[in-house]
């Protein structure tokens, strides 16, 4: 019979996955810079992240995981900061990958407001900071930087 241990080794081998862990961990750092030109701290920041792939849910998680440290807060109280265009909410359910379902929201939250486009959840939501991780084109409108800047 032949062995077959192999099979089971996968759990334990070590990854590295570009984009949830090379551009997750780059982009807290672009993060904070610019949160100490603006003198605010991870803890009182805003962040939409637009695109929920794998690149988007490595910058959420690697963001709330900065925001926790800092400020003592548990991950899911950090993960309330971090919004998500065409948001994620709970009500989706299994639709959800395990990495969207930590930033789900509840749906009485938004109950009522405008959730489905990227314009909408800047208008509510007004972040500090805005990151593209998505591949829809022209989703950066004018509108949407002008609505960013206020």
């Amino acid at each position: 019979m032949p062995d077959e241990s192999w099979t089971n080794t996968r759990p334990k081998i070590t990854y590295f996955n570009d984009d949830v862990q090379g551009t997750g961990c780059i982009t807290p750092a672009a993060v904070i810079g610019g949160l100490h030109v603006s003198n605010l701290k991870l803890s009182d920041m805003r962040l939409v992240v637009f695109g929920s792939g794998t690149a988007g849910i490595g910058i959420a998680d690697q963001v709330r995981d900065a925001i926790a440290a800092e400020s003592g807060k548990s991950k899911e109280e950090a993960a309330k900061q971090i919004y998500k265009p065409g948001l994620l909410l709970k009500s989706k359910g299994e639709d959800l990958s395990t990495g969207q379902g930590l930033f789900a929201r509840d749906n009485h939250e938004w109950q009522g407001k405008d959730h489905g486009d990227l314009l909408s959840v800047i208008k509510e939501v007004k972040p500090h900071v805005l990151i593209g991780t998505s591949t829809e084109p022209k989703a950066f409108t004018e509108e949407v930087v002008k609505e960013m800047s206020k």
